[in-house]
């Protein structure tokens, strides 16, 4: 009796490595670094595979509810983004503590808590 269970753990657990090994040949075709990136893993591997949203993330490494976070960005970002870029490549030696609060202003809308 003890033995058929053991039997059953064990095939349990060899099948959950093959899908997870055949989740990340699946995704992992370049690094998963950030979040952006391993949301659209997680719903490649959703609508590809097939699998749970759980598993998907467990298997990236995504928190789910990192996974179900609508990121908000601000309408100003690239355009500040754009000027701090052209301050750096303008004066190169400020570094990047000092570039932003250099932006006559600009970097006080940068920091608004919503």
């Amino acid at each position: 009796m003890d033995w058929e269970a053991e039997k059953k753990h064990l095939r349990r657990m060899v099948s959950d490595l093959t899908l997870d090994k055949l989740v990340l040949a699946e995704v992992a075709k370049g690094k998963l670094l950030s979040p952006c990136r391993r949301r659209a893993g997680v719903d490649l591997l959703m609508t590809e595979i097939g699998i749970s949203e759980r598993r998907a993330c467990g298997a990236l490494g995504q928190y789910r509810s990192t996974q179900r976070k609508i990121s908000m960005k601000s309408d100003d970002e690239v355009v500040l983004t754009a000027d701090i870029i052209d301050l750096a490549r303008q004066y190169s030696r400020y570094g990047y503590r000092r570039i932003p609060g250099s932006n006559s202003g600009e970097a006080g809308r940068s920091n608004v808590v919503m």
